[in-house]
């Protein structure tokens, strides 16, 4: 990332999943009714290869 300048992995994906554990506790709040996510309108094209490790 350094001398790329770009990240690894989607950073779509972290923006995604950090939006939907914020949404959760609203989401209990409401007595989990439907909750607008304005928010969560990312567009997401995953990569063709897993980003984890393998061993």
């Amino acid at each position: 990332m350094i001398e790329s300048g770009r990240a690894p992995y989607p950073v779509e994906r972290t923006l995604l999943v950090s939006g939907v554990l914020e949404s959760c506790p609203d989401l209990k709040l409401q007595a989990h009714r439907r909750l607008d996510s304005p928010h969560l309108a990312v567009r997401y094209q995953p990569p063709r290869d897993p980003c984890f490790c393998r061993s």
